[in-house]
């Protein structure tokens, strides 16, 4: 017997048949994923400048404020070494027991707070606080206390407080010190 081989065809069909896919992202995907990414860094970079600027404003005022209680300080030891103090509106004199300077002034004019010393020299002007800062000087309060001992008028205490006014926000620095000589003109 005579062997036939048969052949099975297989019917194509005219469409055609997809290539497999590749492991990548399409064009739209892409897009998606560096928009996000795009507001992501946004959102960062929004954060960090805020954050610095927050930065600056604190070490700013905290420069401010270490300045104005040493001015505060210097004005405490300044008492506390005093012969006499006396006092008028935004005005501070004291006559220093050494005699050197004859006398110290410390003055608010116009938003700055200036420091006169007086001596043999003439009377030389230090500003403590300027125009240029960035700070403004709004009151400059001085409280004396005078109590009476064996009929002398004594200064019990001298309380000065300053009232500044540093990039829009209120600071408020005080002292109180008492003159060791002690006595009244």
């Amino acid at each position: 017997m005579k062997r036939t081989s048969t052949t099975i065809r297989r019917s194509h069909s005219p469409a055609r048949r997809r290539p497999p896919a590749r492991g990548g992202f399409t064009f739209v995907e892409m897009m998606m994923a560096l928009t996000i990414m795009g507001m992501v860094m946004v959102a960062v970079a929004g954060a960090t400048y805020i954050g610095t600027q927050t930065y600056d404003a604190n070490q700013t005022d905290a420069q401010l404020g270490n300045s104005a209680r040493a001015i505060m300080e210097r004005i405490a030891r300044e008492i506390r070494a005093a012969s006499s103090v006396s006092c008028s509106t935004n005005h501070l004199t004291i006559i220093p027991a050494s005699g050197d300077p004859a006398q110290i002034d410390y003055v608010l004019e116009g938003g700055q707070f200036f420091c006169d010393r007086t001596g043999g020299a003439g009377t030389q002007r230090y500003t403590l606080l300027g125009a240029g800062d960035e700070v403004a000087a709004t009151q400059f309060e001085i409280t004396i206390s005078t109590t009476v001992v064996e009929e002398v008028t004594v200064t019990a205490m001298v309380t000065v407080q300053l009232n500044l006014l540093a990039n829009g926000r209120p600071l408020v620095v005080s002292a109180s010190a008492c003159p060791r000589q002690n006595v009244n003109p």
